[in-house]
């Protein structure tokens, strides 16, 4: 439906300002669509942002360009055949670069020129105008002269055949040549010359200016170089301007517009045949809107109607509460009003916002409608002012007449309840009573809450509510059959018993056929005797607001099926990531595609990898045992924060140690530097720790079939581990090995010597001590020179 509210927004704005000022505000607005649809789903604020543009563009100077710039074309080839995309010289001006040179003579200009650039060349004004060129007049020489006869033996459809009208004889002309800084040069002399001394009227030579234009459509349509935009606004006159000026100059006399064109819309549909029909009178007619915005919906189910109440009339207008889900369309409603109440009613409107505000999600506005009402009021006080020649009558016996109904009071609870409403609630009758109406039955239209003030200003309304079954009830087996499950749906209206201060609402149950009523437990004795209810059911009429019932049911189910699959995406996106930080993703999707998992075992040349080791004291009770857990977890979390900013892959913790590998799954040449920088940052922050870094070949793969897990083996794994184990805390050991990967003068290194290694023998190991500043690289330098060379 609200495809539909923009379709008749582009249809009156192109009537009403053109083409190109649509064009114009769809781009100024962002809009993607440049057709319409009322089965396609749009943004809320998209004609918000359409009547802002329109707005903006009105307001503005004519020959001021537009806000937004758009994107330069893609350059044209240099052929002859391709055709000009320019409409005329009095439109667009000349921006192209002034140091253009045509590479072509004036005759391939001349024959380049096309009937569509004759057109727009064919007014004196134009072919007179002077063109700021910097092309140098000795070019177009006596060669390159063209008279009338050898154009027509040619038969090319060239420019000189639409200017035969401006041809001179021979004379000379001076022409004016302008240098790049806009100043004229002297005028130089051009004499045409042809073969024979004696010139015949055939023979007339056609002005240099031809030539000229023909040029400059080449440079036009042949540089290639994009042009700034101009306002759409140069192609309206003076006078429509100022007109378009004071109906749209803000953005809310453009929605009032737009509402205004939504009725003359609907009217080529048939839609205003439908409002006349509601009632003689312009207040019968605001009481109707939410009814039919109800049956409005079965034929657009996506439709998100605004509700209106009629609160207050007067001989001098009424009072109108207006509320909706979206904002900003306060306007848009008004020039709706307008529009009915001039074209339809043949009335004189003025319409004033009282107050806004929001409640909840709705914005609600209470609105002020001054026009003539005297026939309406006067129609009630005669209808109040007839004698009421009936005698008053009990609540019970239109509870007889209508047995679906029921009385409520001011605090919404079931004063009385016919007897078919209350064997199809199934419950025993003294538990219906004095219970709140909301706990039997459930309001599904209007869309409102249901209280006693919203119900006593929607009297002139159809409701609909759902009896919903008692769910305390035993169903027998003999009568599973005639006690149904299903809800009942009941539509009528509600009205207000002065006399004794009290709702009743006189309903009728809805179904589309016979087995609908045998699901929901009743026959057709049940049904009220008057109506058309039996009528339908017998012959099988569909129900408009069963169907539409069964409809939103449907959603429902499609909104929940919609959850549950991004609700199922959310979880497989964790999935993934749990799978992903125990497995590299490379190997898991190999695993995940069925393959053998010896098939993405690894050999790598060199890695580094690195041990962190926590010193923890002896635990003595469980208490000790559980806050050193929480300890260890605390420093693992930080070193997992810590690893984020830095290419390495945390492979374990075993114990109270710490393992990680770079160059792993990832290869990478600098796997020695980013390890380094890797364990200074953590010893940085956790200087308790012990940190061993090694480097070395070493296998890698993902090794079992229950709890898999990426595992490194080799021989580099152990050495890196007896570095761990050999060096103090809040220092970082690296062997020999590590140390000649590290690139030359990045990082401070002290030699600790030979240490004795278990199962390794004696082994040279360094100190890793930090990263060097740039002023101290070059001492850096030596140091390890000096290092590497005693080694």
């Amino acid at each position: 439906m609200y495809g539909w509210l923009l379709e008749s927004v582009q249809h009156f704005i192109v009537q009403e300002c053109g083409e190109e000022i649509w064009e114009t505000i769809l781009r100024e607005s962002g809009a993607r669509n440049t057709v319409f649809s009322a089965t396609q789903q749009y943004p809320d604020a998209l004609m918000l942002r359409l009547a802002c543009a329109l707005a903006r563009l009105i307001s503005k100077d004519p020959n001021s360009p537009t806000t937004s710039t758009p994107t330069s074309p893609t350059p044209r080839k240099t052929s002859l055949k391709s055709k000009p995309t320019w409409r005329s010289a009095s439109v667009h001006t000349d921006n192209r670069i002034q140091s253009f040179r045509c590479p072509f003579t004036a005759n391939n200009a001349l024959a380049a020129a096309t009937k569509k650039e004759i057109a727009s060349y064919n007014s004196t004004e134009e072919i007179r105008m002077p063109i700021k060129s910097t092309i140098p007049t000795e070019r177009i020489n006596e060669g390159e002269e063209f008279n009338i006869s050898n154009i027509r033996n040619l038969q090319r459809r060239s420019l000189a055949i639409n200017l035969e009208h401006h041809v001179v004889k021979e004379a000379p002309e001076k022409i004016v040549e302008v240098d790049d800084d806009g100043e004229s040069k002297c005028p130089i002399e051009v004499t045409p010359q042809c073969n024979n001394d004696n010139v015949t009227p055939e023979k007339q030579i056609v002005r240099k200016t031809s030539v000229t234009v023909a040029l400059d459509v080449y440079r036009r349509r042949g540089s290639g170089v994009s042009r700034p935009r101009l306002n759409s606004l140069n192609l309206i006159n003076t006078e429509r301007l100022s007109s378009m000026r004071e109906r749209f100059g803000t953005p809310e006399k453009v929605m009032d517009f737009f509402g205004r064109c939504f009725v003359k819309f609907f009217t080529n549909y048939g839609y205003d045949t439908m409002i006349r029909a509601t009632g003689r009178y312009f207040c019968t007619f605001l009481q109707s809107v939410d009814s039919i915005h109800q049956r409005m919906r079965f034929t657009f189910p996506r439709m998100r109607s605004p509700s209106m109440q009629l609160t207050r009339a007067h001989i001098h207008g009424a009072e109108l509460v207006y509320s909706s889900g979206r904002t900003g369309y306060t306007h848009y409603l008004m020039g709706q009003l307008y529009e009915i109440a001039e074209d339809i009613f043949s009335l004189k409107l003025k319409v004033t916002i009282m107050k806004e505000s929001m409640e909840g999600n709705y914005y609600v506005a209470v609105l002020r409608l001054e026009f003539d009402n005297s026939d309406y009021v006067q129609s009630l006080m005669l209808r109040k002012s007839l004698p009421c020649l009936m005698p008053a009558i009990p609540a019970s016996l239109l509870l007889q007449l209508f047995p679906f109904g029921v009385l409520l009071d001011r605090k919404m609870k079931i004063l009385l309840a016919g007897e078919k409403l209350v064997a199809a609630w199934g419950g025993p009758s003294y538990r219906i009573m004095k219970s709140p109406v909301s706990e039997i039955l459930r309001l599904r239209k209007p869309k409102i809450s249901f209280t006693w003030d919203k119900v006593v200003c929607m009297q002139t309304m159809l409701f609909e509510l759902e009896l919903m079954r008692w769910k305390a009830r035993c169903v027998n087996d003999a009568r599973r059959g005639s006690q149904g499950a299903r809800s009942i749906l009941l539509k009528g209206p509600i009205y207000l018993l002065e006399e004794i201060d009290a709702l009743i609402f006189l309903c009728s149950p809805i179904f589309n056929d016979l087995d609908e009523l045998r699901q929901a437990g009743l026959y057709l004795a049940d049904m009220n005797g008057h109506g058309l209810s039996k009528e339908m059911l017998l012959h099988g009429w569909q129900h408009l607001s069963r169907l539409e019932l069964l409809f939103e049911k449907a959603e429902s189910r499609s909104l929940s099926l919609e959850k549950s699959c991004r609700l199922l995406d959310q979880w497989k996106k964790r999935g993934d990531q749990l799978l992903y930080s125990m497995i590299p993703k490379g190997i898991a999707d190999h695993l995940r595609a069925g393959k053998d998992p010896m098939g993405a075992c690894q050999a790598f040349e060199s890695v580094t990898i690195m041990f962190c080791g926590v010193q923890l004291a002896e635990a003595g009770s469980r208490a000790d045992v559980m806050q050193t857990v929480a300890y260890m977890n605390d420093v693992y979390s930080r070193i997992d924060r810590l690893l984020d900013a830095h290419r390495v892959y945390k492979v374990e913790t075993v114990g109270t140690v710490y393992m990680l590998v770079s160059g792993a799954p990832e290869r990478r040449r600098a796997h020695a530097a980013a390890a380094a920088s890797a364990a200074l940052a953590v010893s940085r922050a956790l200087p308790m720790l012990t940190i061993g870094v090694h480097s070395g070949p070493c296998v890698a793969g993902v090794l079992g079939r229950r709890l898999p897990r990426y595992c490194l083996v080799g021989d580099t794994v152990n050495t890196a581990s007896r570095m761990q184990t050999s060096s103090e805390p809040g220092r970082i050991q690296i062997s020999a090995k590590t140390a000649a990967e590290l690139p030359a003068g990045r990082f401070r290194l002290r030699r600790r010597g030979l240490i004795k290694v278990k199962g390794k023998g004696m082994m040279e190991t360094f100190w890793l001590e930090g990263e060097v500043e740039e002023e101290e690289q070059d001492e850096a330098l030596q140091l390890f020179s000096a290092l590497c060379g005693d080694n």
